[in-house]
């Protein structure tokens, strides 16, 4: 389907009169080129497609949302459907909250803050627990047989 869409849009770089790129008067690329070719019936099924799709990952996201934090609110056994409507509604009104920044701010952001974290919970434990963890004598200790280490 990528494959697809990108021939799709590689292909409608040579429309007369349409830049795919220039979002500001083309929010949506692949309407907007059934919408200059005159193909309507290809965008019921565009609109069509995309709905399910939106659904999908919506469905998907609630589904994995009660799998990882309905337990804290029940026990494996127990069925309670109306707590888990109420947290299904959190989710998707957190989902439609955050939509209104947009995914650009919201990845640029996103992205920033896990650089910042990354830093103290994942790469300097790795740059002082490897140097210790590598060591010729926690290997000996641990009956870990590497013989790259025998030259310390």
């Amino acid at each position: 389907m990528l494959v697809a869409l990108s021939l799709f849009l590689l292909s409608a770089t040579t429309l007369p009169d349409y830049n795919v790129l220039d979002t500001a008067t083309n929010p949506l690329p692949f309407y907007g080129i059934l919408d200059h070719l005159g193909f309507g019936w290809a965008k019921i099924v565009y609109v069509v497609t995309v709905f399910i799709a939106v659904l999908s990952t919506a469905v998907g996201f609630c589904f994995g949302g009660l799998a990882r934090f309905s337990k804290f609110y029940r026990k494996p056994e127990e069925k309670t459907p109306g707590k888990d409507a109420i947290l299904v509604a959190v989710l998707l009104l957190a989902c439609a909250l955050c939509s209104q920044f947009g995914i650009v701010a919201l990845v640029s952001t996103g992205y920033t803050i896990l650089g910042y974290v990354n830093l103290p919970i994942l790469i300097l434990p790795a740059i002082f627990l490897a140097g210790r963890k590598i060591t010729k004598k926690y290997l000996q200790e641990h009956n870990i047989n590497a013989p790259a280490s025998t030259s310390n």
